[in-house]
């Protein structure tokens, strides 16, 4: 038996094994942002290895500081747990039922989303 040591693999997507570690690292991170804040106010969900962030307001815009507060939280503990989160491959949807709200884009606090390079909505 060797000694515990530091070992730079990953196992590979669509492995059988990466649903099962996923799970476990998931429920976690599900559960302690239970415990935040702002989770009164946002709401997060997890398909698989999709998540969700949910949250309402009168307007649009007043989506935006809760989306960013909620999204740091998430990094923070995905990082506790030495995940990584991508944020390259983060994406915005907008709904609105008033007819004519603009679409504003969300700086989320790390790059490349942030001042100059904001994430802009999709439309469809």
């Amino acid at each position: 038996m060797s000694g515990i040591f530091a070992v730079d693999i990953g196992v590979g997507q669509g492995s059988g094994l990466s649903l099962v570690l996923l799970g476990l690292y998931i429920g976690p991170v599900l559960q302690l942002f239970s415990l935040e804040p702002i989770s009164k106010e946002v709401q997060l969900l997890s398909y698989i290895d999709d998540g969700t962030v949910l949250t309402q307001s009168t307007h649009l815009v007043q989506n935006l500081p809760k989306l960013t507060v909620a999204y740091g939280v998430i990094y923070r503990l995905l990082m506790a747990l030495g995940l990584v989160l991508e944020h390259d491959k983060s994406e915005v949807y907008h709904f609105s039922r008033s007819r004519g709200e603009s679409h504003p884009p969300i700086d989320l606090g790390f790059a490349p989303y942030t001042e100059d390079t904001l994430l802009g909505p999709k439309l469809y």
